[in-house]
């Protein structure tokens, strides 16, 4: 008995057909067995193909089995090297889209209840917030938890987004992701390279309208480098958190100061209002004022249980019935909003507004009972224990932050109630992406070419008559300048190729025209001059505008720069024109290059 190499094969095993008579063959392959010759055998060996003889006449043998060579057809990379599907230790399931879209779950986790084997989805609560358990293959576990890794086009998402000590009560990460906006399988996701020329990861997807719809009253807490702003990020994905009425720790991943943001307690920090993180101080707070409200922006409605957060407003949309246990707060219970209130003695509830803002003017915060009653005096209780009185009067919540080291909290009015020269100042440190952005980061290159202004038109006509009437009021003054070091820094690029407004019910994607004027030493350029630059580089930038647009650009408007600017001689300007929601209008503004407006 030979192989294919004309070597003997050991311990093959020849059996008679049909009986359970065997032999195997010896160290020089041979063998010896008593038939008939009408019998025949059976000869096979791990590794090759089985052979059947027939006797008849014959005494003698000689046999080569030939090597069987099977084809994988699927093959599945797993973390500790590539293998067979078959031969794998785990389990691996697929989940079509179609199956996801098409079922009547509100969330993309609950839609996969039921379609993978072994897998189990459970709410925690009745609530629309509300996290999700997700276990596989039950509760126990040898080495460790039960949790699943999401990793979502590329970009893990660290078990500690999902899992902290208390699992119950903290959101999912796939909790917010609409079954819509996923447009392929649910399968193994391959971690795609970032090109040298673009430090951030992109996806390509699609963006249905109810998620532009569903981002209504919603806020976002970033981190960058050693500043937290509220915004939409580039670079860190799992570093952002919604604030869908609630905020938790999302940064500092080994602990649970998200806890004591609502309740107080020895995990207390500097109580800024969105810094998680130990040592990496926030510097500058953006918040948003309600376009409904002119007398407040931000609120926290009432006191939570420790198994919630502190939850917050934007703007009237959440209504007391939405929370646990608002109805009343005790003496010892706190509420934190840069800083921690103590109760009244009394013992009723209340909410933490902060007042209009002017600028020039300082924020001054008010706790009020739940009956309207501003409280006569406020007790401030500092991380480290000691507490503070203050008169109503005498109490600025802008002053106490820069006594910690806040420089700057900036307050972002509608349009109707302050000079727009503010609000867009404020716009210059954000990374803001496009559209409602669940946990990764959208494509730019690919949204940005196709909203072009009538798909921006359509998009805004979707949205409900409130938003619309932001958005319009957003619009009117979209022209906006910066200088030339902020736009060339890596971190702001993609900010100024697609310009978002973010409102305080919504963020609404403004495509943007970016070119350069270089060695800019006098105070008005002509649009002649204008036309000329942009034949020789840049005429490319404006095959979004329509013909008459560009004609009336090029003949009717002129860039009046300030005697500031002209003065320092800047060598490089870089403008940046949004479009209003009329294509016709392209407004003519000032642009002060060294304050941004």
């Amino acid at each position: 008995m030979l192989d294919e190499k004309s070597e003997p094969l050991i311990g093959a095993t020849i059996n008679i057909e049909g009986t359970t008579n065997a032999v195997i063959t010896d160290l020089e392959g041979k063998f010896t067995i008593k038939v008939l010759p009408s019998e025949k055998l059976v000869i096979s060996y791990l590794g090759y193909k089985p052979k059947t003889i027939t006797i008849g006449k014959n005494r003698r043998f000689d046999i080569i089995l030939d090597p069987s060579v099977t084809e994988m057809d699927e093959v599945v990379v797993v973390g500790y090297g590539s293998q067979r599907k078959s031969d794998i230790a785990t389990a691996v399931a697929s989940v079509n889209i179609k199956d996801i879209v098409n079922s009547s779950s509100t969330q993309t986790l609950q839609a996969l209840q039921g379609k993978i084997s072994g897998v189990q989805i459970i709410p925690t609560d009745g609530s629309l917030s509300s996290g999700m358990t997700f276990r596989i293959r039950g509760v126990n576990s040898v080495t460790g938890g039960t949790q699943p890794l999401f990793v979502i086009d590329g970009v893990p998402m660290p078990t500690q987004q999902i899992t902290n000590e208390d699992t119950e009560t903290v959101n999912n990460p796939l909790l917010g992701l609409n079954p819509n906006d996923i447009e392929s399988n649910l399968n193994y996701w391959n971690p795609r390279p970032i090109k040298k020329d673009n430090p951030y990861l992109t996806v390509q997807r699609k963006l249905s309208p109810q998620t532009v719809e569903d981002f209504a009253n919603r806020l976002f807490i970033y981190q960058v480098g050693k500043n937290n702003h509220i915004g939409f990020p580039f670079r860190k994905p799992s570093q952002m958190e919604i604030l869908n009425f609630e905020m938790r720790n999302y940064f500092a991943e080994t602990n649970t100061n998200y806890k004591a943001f609502a309740t107080g307690g020895d995990k207390a920090q500097s109580c800024w209002m969105a810094n998680f993180v130990p040592f990496d101080k926030v510097t500058d707070i953006y918040l948003f004022e309600s376009a409904i409200d002119a007398m407040s922006f931000y609120e926290i409605n009432h006191y939570t249980k420790e198994t919630t957060c502190a939850f917050i407003s934007t703007g009237g949309y959440v209504t007391k019935s939405q929370i646990e246990n608002i109805s009343r707060i005790f003496p010892s219970d706190k509420v934190k909003w840069n800083c921690c209130y103590d109760n009244d003695a009394s013992g009723n509830g209340f909410d933490i507004t902060t007042a209009y803002y002017l600028k020039g003017e300082e924020c001054k915060a008010f706790a009020r009972t739940n009956t309207g009653d501003t409280y006569k005096t406020i007790y401030l209780s500092f991380p480290d224990g000691n507490t503070q009185t203050f008169k109503e009067d005498a109490f600025s919540s802008g002053e106490y932050l820069k006594q910690h080291g806040i420089d700057n909290v900036n307050i972002i009015k509608p349009s109707r109630y302050k000079d727009w020269n503010e609000l867009l100042v404020y716009y210059k440190r954000f990374d803001l992406n496009l559209g409602p952005g669940m946990k990764f980061i959208p494509a730019i290159e690919k949204t940005i070419s196709q909203l072009n202004l009538r798909g921006y038109e359509q998009l805004a006509n979707s949205i409900s008559s409130s938003t619309k009437e932001l958005v319009d009021s957003l619009l009117e003054q979209a022209n906006y300048c910066i200088s030339a070091p902020l736009a060339e820094s890596g971190a702001y690029t993609l900010m100024v190729d697609c310009n978002i407004f973010m409102g305080l019910d919504t963020m609404v994607p403004v495509p943007s025209n970016l070119y350069v004027i270089e060695k800019c030493t006098q105070k008005k350029i002509s649009a002649h001059a204008i036309n000329e630059f942009l034949k020789k580089e840049y005429i490319n930038i404006f095959r979004d505008m329509s013909s008459s647009d560009f004609k009336n650009f090029l003949e009717k408007d002129i860039l009046t720069y300030t005697k500031g600017a002209v003065e320092k001689n800047f060598e490089k300007v870089i403008l940046t024109f949004g479009w209003s929601l009329k294509p016709s209008i392209l407004k003519k503004k000032s642009f002060d290059l060294e304050h941004g407006i």
